[in-house]
């Protein structure tokens, strides 16, 4: 009944102009399977009565059909289920069957052999392992160079980079950490700051003088610490008195007070004037080579005082000092601007395309290459002809002959109906001759 359901369905399909050719053939091979099949049954049944009968006299059929039709069709049937049987044959009895001297399946006999010719068979001419090879490293290639490929990586390192920053950071800020004191070493010496001043500060230093702001920098900060030097200036003023006329008026110092003298004088003078004046003094054109000879003094002098021996142990107090403050400053600074540094490299438009021009390229023409020279080992490693033995081998009977039948199934079948129609035309040419 489900030959004449699959006919019905692919009937309606035709209609339509739904159906398939391939599906077409092979619901009518199925169909005329079924009917040879059905024919050859009903044929050996009637045959076998119409035998029976005519041995008995009690049947007596017409001269054209116990002449002609019956010996096709019974050829037919025959040459139908010969066949049948010899295709079955080829796969069953699936397990040797003993009171028939050990009958089974050619192909369940054959199964090991079966194996290792496909395992041949199959890398020779059908699956090559060059060209396998060959097409997975062109096919891997391809698809590094699809640009969905890059945009969907970088979607996806920008996700995780922007989750998991933070732990990112803590985990490379301790090799940071490691590497720095070794390079403050190498590079935070006396020797260093010395060049340092000599070959940069120095000059700049010199320079910035010459050119004339920074005198003017320097007279101004006098200028505004004025009122606070005023007290200073008072008693640098009462000490040099008293000095004064201690040493140049010895017996004037006998008679008056000295310190009360230098004391009353420097209370008399009229300091608003006095600052006023060194103001006007600082402002004045003629004091400014001063200063500016005096800083470019200082520059020079401390470069000399740089390589002194008193400068040594002091110097490398400096360097010590310095090195920790780097180390600590450095560190909270990792801490708190790392993660976002880390997050905006990997939203970098320049990155990826780095990594779309310069990285991709480099690992498909590294995957090629290593394809190229290791193509023996791959296919050692692949084992094509072990992986097909072991497959085969690790099939059941059943399942052989079910694979079997979905590659070549429709072959078998029209082997079959071939058998009928032979075996019908034999009968014929027989009845004929006779």
């Amino acid at each position: 009944m489900r030959y004449f359901a699959a006919m019905r369905g692919l009937s309606a399909d035709l209609f339509y102009g739904k159906a398939d050719v391939l599906k077409v053939v092979s619901a009518s091979l199925s169909f005329l399977n079924f009917f040879c099949m059905a024919a050859g049954l009903l044929t050996l049944a009637g045959t076998v009565i119409c035998g029976i009968g005519r041995h008995a006299g009690s049947l007596v059929l017409p001269a054209e059909i116990s002449d002609w039709v019956l010996p096709v069709l019974t050829a037919a049937a025959v040459g139908y289920f010969t066949n049948y049987a010899a295709i079955w044959l080829l796969f069953k009895p699936y397990r040797p069957v003993r009171w028939l001297g050990g009958l089974q399946g050619v192909v369940p006999r054959e199964q090991p052999r079966l194996a290792e010719r496909v395992s041949e068979v199959v890398p020779e001419t059908l699956l090559p392992p060059e060209e396998l090879i060959a097409q997975f490293s062109q096919t891997f290639s391809g698809y590094l160079e699809n640009p969905e490929l890059l945009a969907d990586v970088r979607k996806k390192v920008q996700f995780f980079v922007s989750r998991r920053k933070q732990d990112m950071a803590l985990s490379l800020i301790p090799y940071i950490d490691a590497a720095v004191p070794a390079a403050l070493e190498h590079e935070i010496t006396p020797e260093n700051l010395r060049k340092l001043y000599v070959r940069q500060l120095e000059p700049w230093a010199r320079t910035k003088i010459a050119d004339g702001p920074l005198v003017e920098l320097v007279a101004g900060e006098l200028k505004m610490r004025l009122p606070a030097l005023t007290p200073v200036v008072r008693q640098v003023v009462q000490t040099g008195v008293q000095e004064y006329v201690r040493t140049e008026y010895p017996a004037l110092s006998k008679l008056v007070n000295a310190d009360e003298f230098a004391s009353s004088m420097a209370a008399r003078l009229n300091w608003t004037a006095v600052m006023e004046k060194l103001a006007e003094t600082l402002s004045d054109d003629a004091v400014q080579p001063v200063i500016r000879r005096e800083l470019d003094g200082l520059a020079i002098r401390m470069g000399g005082y740089l390589h002194s021996p008193g400068w040594n142990g002091e110097i490398e107090n400096v360097c010590g000092e310095l090195k920790k403050r780097v180390r600590i400053a450095l560190h909270e600074w990792l801490a708190t601007a790392f993660p976002d540094m880390i997050e905006t490299w990997a939203n970098m438009d320049e990155l990826w395309l780095a990594v779309e021009q310069e990285v991709l390229p480099a690992i498909r023409g590294f995957v090629s290459h290593r394809f190229k020279r290791d193509q023996q080992t791959i296919i050692r490693t692949l084992d094509l002809e072990g992986r097909i033995v072991r497959v085969i081998m690790a099939q059941s009977p059943a399942e052989v002959h079910q694979l079997i039948n979905r590659v070549s199934g429709e072959h078998l079948v029209r082997l079959q109906i071939l058998g009928y129609i032979l075996g019908g035309l034999a009968g014929f040419l027989l009845v004929f001759a006779q």
